[in-house]
């Protein structure tokens, strides 16, 4: 196969479509990132809301002030 001789239109066609291809791969997978990333971060809302959540504020209160009991 080394000893054949190839054409520039054989060439130019051959690193088109490789081209198209690969920017159709490229675009699919940015979609499916952009898809995780976008479902990570409304798990994330979900469960971090603390306008939602008391016990977040009283857990942040005893984590950096320690529970309030007898020193």
């Amino acid at each position: 196969m080394h000893k054949v001789k190839y054409g520039k239109a054989e060439v130019a066609l051959w690193g088109v479509e490789h081209l198209k291809k690969a920017k159709e791969k490229e675009a699919s997978v940015i979609q499916a990132g952009k898809g995780a990333v976008k479902k990570a971060g409304e798990k994330t809302a979900s469960v971090f809301n603390p306008d939602e959540d008391n016990d977040l504020r009283k857990w942040k209160r005893e984590v950096i002030h320690g529970k309030g009991g007898s020193r």
